[in-house]
């Protein structure tokens, strides 16, 4: 007489959120870290059911070797992906993920995929006088007090850079230049950099410094004095404190330079006068030494002479007008 009754027991739908980290730059996979999976609003279930509250952590993915890492079964609806912890020598997410949980579908949900970057320390070495000369071959090394296996070495490509990378967080760090391209000299003074809990350098996950070093060098100009243009065509000798020639050139309107001469007393000599030696002093502590030599040419002369003209006229005629002034007055 009573009903046979059949009692199916039913569950709340729940899937799974996959996620992947990459390296940005080689987009391999990066293992190491984790992300919390946070409720981006109340998770409620077909029954009114509150399963989770707006801000609460759902889970907790931890990232395996592949690069991957999957959330337990969650309930339906709004999720937000926020790295935790950070794979060893990456810097920190920004960014995080917003997601839904759908019913399965008998397919394998989207995959929530994030690319991060590896805290860097670069660098590029310049000519400091000409500033589009990368210079390559200089050897760098980093270092970190009281962790000697932290230490690292490199040098300069042809473009004049390099990159220092692996570098563990809250740690800081001194780069010192060892060594520089034949000729040239540099400072060796070390430049600290701290790298922070996550993974950063003054807030950039890359710190990029612009370096220079420099060739002393002596730049000697032969103008005229009056204008102060550039004076062609001139044959000029550069000698040394002991007399001793060096180079001999023909002004071409653009100045001379001269790099690596040893410190100390020079002189120059225009078209072979010997009488009149234009003397300096070169420095290896400047960057440029500068010479400038103001002769008299023939413009110059014609300038002169002209404009003593002028006034000889102007003054010939002042006295022409004085006398007929006094002869006037005379009369009078």
């Amino acid at each position: 007489a009573d009903p046979f009754v059949v009692s199916i027991e039913i569950s709340p739908s729940k899937n799974v959120i996959p996620i992947s980290v990459i390296y940005a730059e080689t987009e391999q996979p990066v293992s190491g870290g984790t992300f919390e999976i946070i409720a981006a609003e109340d998770i409620r279930t077909a029954d009114d059911t509150v399963r989770f509250t707006a801000d609460q952590v759902a889970d907790t993915v931890t990232i395996d070797e592949e690069g991957y890492g999957e959330s337990q079964e969650l309930y339906l609806g709004q999720y937000i992906i926020s790295q935790e912890t950070i794979p060893q020598y990456y810097a920190s997410l920004e960014a995080t993920a917003e997601t839904t949980v759908e019913k399965k579908d008998g397919g394998t949900p989207d995959t929530i995929q994030f690319a991060c970057e590896k805290t860097k320390i670069s660098l590029t070495l310049s000519d400091e006088f000409y500033t589009n000369r990368k210079l390559e071959g200089a050897a760098f090394t980093l270092t970190c007090d009281g962790y000697p296996e932290l230490t690292q070495e490199a040098e300069t490509d042809a473009n004049g850079e390099l990159v220092f990378t692996n570098l563990e967080k809250n740690r800081t760090y001194k780069l010192q230049q060892v060594s520089a391209p034949e000729g040239y000299r540099f400072d060796d003074s070390a430049v600290e950099l701290t790298v922070s809990e996550d993974g950063r350098i003054d807030g950039n996950v890359e710190q990029a410094l612009e370096l220079t070093n420099y060739i002393p060098r002596i730049s000697i100009d032969v103008t005229d004095r009056i204008f102060g243009k550039p004076v062609s065509d001139l044959s000029a000798s550069l000698y040394d404190s002991n007399d001793e020639l060096l180079q001999t050139w023909t002004t071409s309107g653009s100045e001379k330079t001269f790099e690596n001469l040893s410190e100390g007393g020079y002189y120059v000599l225009l078209n072979g006068e010997e009488d009149r030696k234009y003397e300096f002093d070169f420095s290896e502590d400047e960057v440029l030494n500068e010479l400038t030599i103001t002769i008299w040419t023939m413009e110059n002369i014609i300038v002169l002479i002209v404009g003593g003209a002028a006034v000889l006229g102007v003054v010939t005629v002042a006295i022409v007008i004085l006398r007929k002034s006094i002869r006037k007055g005379k009369k009078s």
